[in-house]
């Protein structure tokens, strides 16, 4: 693209977006609620840690009680107390619910309940304890290192099964709805302290019947947005592909592609940066998956693959080293002791995976899985349809003087019909049998 022609497109995304402001700051009051009063009780819930907060909720750890001593770790997400009452937010965040119900595979987080609790509307979804792409990106920074690049593909590979699925999506009645995630990046992709990957956060998604989605909004991570969704155009499953594409350039090299100091800096560079293949700063990386990168990367969306399947086939095809979910264990029982971790089975101290217990000896394997096991074998969890309680019918506006006036209408009509009654028949009640 031409200099001239560049910065004129860089002026009216500039005026589009707005990114020239100052960003918005959550009010006092929402911090401190979101998190000052912790631990604090949610319907059958204990919020013990916010562990983490967006422009439009807040993600909980926490724990479910039952009866008979029954509880179980789970992880809650709500709106932030600002936008509770703004129904385009509580909008989307029931249909995040509606579409996240319906979501069965391994690579995806698993949503188990939806409900408002004190007109609070609240997600309840598996306990992912563990680290993000991001908090992984930033531990092997700190080291002064890349991540291993058998690591990387290791996680990039499983997130792509994960999206490929939400690509391909069937619904319960059988018809193919493909899902726009609209927000992948490193802090939406999770490695449970199991080794599993999951892509969470579809608050943004949309589903579709495979056509193009209209964009009325601009919702999302700048520095992973792709040309078309800048710029407002229509977009479909291949934006999420370039923003998979970024994670996966990220992650290889080690330096960050599009993000700069502020939004200014990281408009311009979407606009006009030359990517460079990814081998030239990690010199262990193939050939081959510089072509995958550079063409998942690409601008224009025709050229770019169609789908996070094709995707995969790619990044299955390249003949590089993939770490197995063990090795991918223990490297991150290295670098996160705290986190990776298990009880040994001889003293019960907890020792991280791939490590020996400093007590026993006792070495803590990291556990293996066989390729064959299948994918998606989670107990299916139908769509939720929400049902309103009748306190949730009476906040409605308007709907408790609907009822009063109902009321009053029919016992003034009851008093008009005693005084006929009364006149017809010399001021005595007839009783009716």
């Amino acid at each position: 693209m031409p200099r001239a022609a560049a910065c004129a497109n860089f002026a009216e995304l500039r005026a589009l977006h707005d990114v020239g402001a100052p960003a918005r700051r959550l009010p006092w009051s929402a911090g401190m609620r979101v998190a000052r009063t912790l631990p604090m009780r949610l319907g059958p819930y204990l919020l013990t840690e916010c562990i983490g907060a967006g422009g439009m909720a807040a993600v909980y750890r926490a724990r479910r009680r039952g009866a008979s001593g029954f509880e179980t770790a789970v992880v809650i997400k709500t709106l932030l107390p600002e936008h509770r009452r703004n129904q385009r937010y509580v909008r989307m965040f029931k249909e995040e619910a509606r579409l996240s119900a319906q979501l069965q595979h391994a690579n995806v987080v698993r949503v188990h309940d939806f409900g408002h609790v004190a007109g609070i509307p609240f997600l309840e979804m598996e306990d992912l304890t563990g680290w993000n792409l991001q908090q992984l990106w930033d531990a092997a920074a700190a080291r002064g290192e890349r991540v291993p690049l058998p690591i990387a593909l290791a996680v990039l590979s499983e997130a792509c099964r994960g999206l490929a699925y939400a690509h391909a999506f069937v619904d319960d009645k059988g018809a193919h709805r493909p899902i726009v995630h609209r927000d992948v990046s490193p802090s939406n992709i999770v490695i449970c302290k199991d080794g599993a990957v999951k892509l969470v956060d579809f608050g943004l998604a949309q589903l579709t019947r495979g056509e193009t989605l209209e964009i009325d909004t601009f919702l999302g991570k700048l520095a992973y947005m792709s040309p078309e969704q800048l710029e407002r155009r229509q977009l479909d499953r291949r934006a999420d592909v370039f923003a998979l594409g970024v994670t996966m350039y990220e992650l290889i090299s080690g330096r960050r592609l599009f993000a700069g100091a502020n939004n200014i800096e990281t408009l311009k560079r979407l606009q006009t940066l030359v990517v460079e293949p990814p081998s030239r700063l990690h010199p262990g990386a193939p050939a081959a998956l510089d072509v995958v990168v550079l063409r998942a990367l690409h601008r224009d969306p025709d050229q770019r693959y169609q789908s996070a399947a094709e995707l995969l086939a790619a990044l299955d095809a390249i003949s590089a080293p993939v770490a197995s979910r063990a090795q991918l264990l223990g490297y991150l029982g290295a670098l996160a002791p705290d986190v990776f971790t298990r009880a040994c089975d001889g003293c019960g101290e907890r020792v991280a995976w791939g490590a020996d217990c400093s007590s026993c000896k006792t070495r803590i394997e990291a556990p293996s899985f066989s390729d064959d096991e299948p994918v998606a074998a989670l107990v299916p969890v139908p769509a939720m349809e929400e049902r309103p309680r009748a306190l949730e019918w009476l906040r409605h506006r308007g709907l408790v003087l609907k009822l009063s006036m109902i009321l009053l209408w029919r016992q003034l009509d009851a008093w008009i019909a005693d005084r006929r009654a009364r006149r017809s028949h010399g001021g005595y009640q007839i009783e009716r049998r």
